[in-house]
């Protein structure tokens, strides 16, 4: 069965978790189901056993995963609190994934990514950064800061509050 994943998305035939709710030594790990046709039954609702169908990222390193994205720019994008990976498919039975470090100093916070266009209309991956704001992933320009205008307000954000307050 699959573990109590934190995140879900999918690609194509595959059902992609990342992190978890339940257990720590998960929180970094992605996984993935087996391809539609693939021998077995529920292949939308099981784990390989014959094959190991996860990646660790970096264990606690960089935090926990904060994110993923769908697929978009051929890839998908997995987010932690301080780095970012590019999830590549591989076309493999025992490897179906390689996670590539994209950078070890930008990362999402939590339930801030998600996918849209940027203002050319090409595929990009929205997320906010705790240190700075507003990112994306996209374009000719790779990853990007796009809250130049919000920077101060942003630097007043307490990313650790308890309750959600606004004053008019």
């Amino acid at each position: 069965l699959l573990p109590s994943a934190r995140y879900l998305t999918a690609d194509e035939d595959r059902l992609i978790f990342g992190g978890s709710w339940e257990t720590n030594s998960q929180a970094s790990r992605v996984g993935w189901t087996p391809v539609n046709g693939a021998t077995g039954v529920g292949n939308d609702e099981r784990m390989e056993d014959d094959t190991d169908p996860t990646l660790d990222l970096d264990g606690y390193e960089g935090g926990m995963i904060t994110g993923l994205s769908a697929p978009t720019l051929g890839s998908i994008w997995v987010f932690k609190e301080r780095h970012i990976y590019k999830l590549v498919r591989r076309g493999k039975r025992s490897a179906a994934y390689e996670a590539i470090r994209i950078s070890d100093s930008a990362g999402a916070i939590h339930g801030s990514v998600i996918n849209g266009v940027d203002p050319s209309g090409r595929p990009a991956v929205f997320f906010i950064d705790p240190q700075v704001g507003p990112c994306r992933i996209g374009g000719p320009d790779g990853l990007q800061t796009v809250g130049a205008d919000i920077r101060a307000t942003w630097s007043t954000i307490n990313l650790d509050a308890t309750q959600v307050t606004c004053t008019s």
